[in-house]
């Protein structure tokens, strides 16, 4: 890749980011993505959306999960309505938070809590109660931001296609 294509890309980045911003101000149900290589039918939603099968042929579900973060850099959670969840992960390429009128972090942020970078985000999905629950931590510019979070999981009351 020479420098000119570089700075294309980087150009049209940043020209998308007034419309990216728009939306999330807006708020948003579904957002379909696509270019970069990947697939233009990959669907956002807040609802659960069957999207594939997994490994182990059971079929793979994503949800994308919006909150408020808390306000303090102990180990917080949120638990969702997604039941029975058996293998999660989250979606790193669709998971943000606002940390101002304009400035969007990828999630996780991998920062030094305690180490003054206020901008750490980290995140997990562990199951609590048959329940799949987002841990996090945070520094403390993402105290009490909005925050955007795609998980993907199957279901422990699902079986495998034969």
């Amino acid at each position: 890749m020479t420098f000119k294509d570089l700075a294309k890309r980087i150009a049209t980045c940043y020209n998308s980011l007034p419309a990216l911003i728009d939306a999330l101000r807006d708020g948003f149900n579904e957002v379909e993505a696509g270019g970069g290589g990947g697939s233009s039918d990959i669907e956002y939603s807040t609802e659960e959306k069957k999207i594939g099968t997994w490994i182990d042929g059971k079929p793979l579900y994503q949800k994308t999960l919006s909150f408020t973060t808390g306000n303090s850099d102990a180990y917080l959670n949120y638990v969702t309505d997604i039941e029975n969840p058996d293998m999660m992960c989250v979606d790193l390429s669709s998971s943000f938070y606002i940390a101002g009128t304009s400035i969007i972090n990828a999630i996780p942020y991998f920062g030094t809590l305690g180490g003054g970078d206020s901008n750490s985000f980290s995140i997990l999905c562990n199951n609590i109660d048959n329940k799949l629950r987002i841990d996090y931590r945070i520094g403390s510019s993402a105290y009490s931001k909005a925050a955007t979070v795609t998980v993907r999981y199957t279901k422990s009351t699902d079986t495998p296609n034969s």
